[in-house]
């Protein structure tokens, strides 16, 4: 945007010099852009706390971080809709930061899952 205001004349004496080719993302973006599960809002179905918990791995998002994480893992508790994200580097660190991020959930509940 303020590249464009420089080019129409609007902003003066300001020098922009930068790659119109973004080849990473910010770890900050990739959370952002990996989403939550489809819950519905309203269901008869009532859970306790911790008793249902809805994990996706998602596929490898198409550009990589500038950390160079590829998966995001979401864990979401399903009584109260909280999610707990996590970016990954490779699919085979998901079942330990699985383990880690329910152990999180228990211990911050205070019960099992």
């Amino acid at each position: 945007m303020i590249d464009t205001m420089c080019q129409q004349g609007i902003v003066k004496e300001l020098t922009i010099e930068f790659s119109l080719a973004f080849d990473h993302l910010c770890s900050s973006c990739a959370y952002r852009e990996s989403y939550q599960l489809p819950l519905f809002k309203q269901s008869s179905t009532k859970y306790d706390k911790i008793e249902l918990v809805v994990i996706d791995l998602t596929s490898p998002i198409s550009v990589t971080t500038w950390d160079g994480y590829v998966y995001t893992l979401v864990v979401v508790e399903v009584s109260c809709h909280y999610p707990v994200k996590r970016l990954l580097k490779s699919k085979e660190k998901a079942r330990v930061t699985m383990r880690d991020m329910v152990a999180l959930l228990e211990r911050q509940s205070g019960k099992k899952v």
